[in-house]
């Protein structure tokens, strides 16, 4: 381990980490609209595949990567195999344009916890929710100065350092991600119509394969996943030597 370089603090603290960087809006947003539109089923499975076989192995090398130069995707790269740099830099353009989407919409976020925190009261007539988001938006400024402030936190946070820093808060925000998504579930399978969309999201039917539904999964898995971009290789610089990255991975 370089001198001065921090390392997370435990395995747990790892795990939720990278597992913040993997879990977003490719998973809880994207991800719904790409199986309703590839067939269901039939693309969760190849999605499951593609992530257990293609994923998985290249997580675990980036992990790897990481921690055995103990540098950020650029300096890794730098110090294995200058040729490949072309890569990391397609790499940081991706995850630029993906943090200037990101930063919007984290405003969006905070701008409606400040709205219900606020007191704000709604009918609950759809186009009343309709209206507000659309009148925020299309606001020339405050989306913007919601998006640097969200922006700022993000910088506020890595600036505190791996340990104190990301792992503390994904400690806390994870977590609570996921009960989220448990009450979500559970809330979404109790609607009108929603035992038609489990079966549709069950129902595998093999005559229905393509190729786009097959290139659909993996552009989908290395999005949700997060790998491809140097994120992980930057996080597996972090790991301790006694770390089992095998196993880190599958966690993940």
């Amino acid at each position: 381990m370089h001198k001065n370089r921090g390392e997370w603090s435990n395995h747990l603290g790892f795990i939720l980490a990278a597992a913040g960087s993997a879990v977003g809006l490719g998973n809880i947003w994207k991800f719904p609209g790409k199986l309703g539109a590839n067939g269901g089923g039939l693309f969760l499975l190849i999605y499951i595949v593609v992530v257990a076989v293609i994923g998985l192995s290249i997580m675990l090398a980036e992990l790897a990567i990481g921690r055995a130069t103990q540098k950020n995707a650029v300096g890794a790269f730098r110090k294995l195999n200058k040729k490949w740099m072309f890569a990391v830099v397609i790499g940081m353009i991706t995850l630029f344009v993906i943090l200037s989407y990101y930063s919007i919409v984290g405003g969006w976020i905070m701008k409606y916890i400040a709205v219900y925190f606020g007191g704000a009261h709604f009918s609950g007539a759809a186009t009343q929710y309709q209206d507000f988001f659309t009148g925020f938006i299309t606001d020339s400024i405050e989306p913007i100065l919601w998006g640097l402030l969200f922006l700022g936190l993000c910088i506020f946070i890595i600036l505190k350092g791996v340990a104190e820093g990301i792992e503390k808060i994904s400690k806390v925000l994870m977590p609570a991600l996921f009960l989220l998504l448990i009450a979500t579930a559970i809330r979404s399978v109790t609607l009108p119509g929603a035992m038609e969309g489990v079966r549709f999201m069950l129902h595998i039917d093999f005559s229905a394969f393509h190729t786009d539904m097959l290139v659909a999964a993996v552009g989908q898995a290395f999005f949700s996943l997060s790998v491809g971009m140097g994120i992980l290789i930057t996080y597996g610089s972090y790991v301790g030597k006694k770390e089992n990255l095998m196993k880190s991975a599958v966690w993940i």
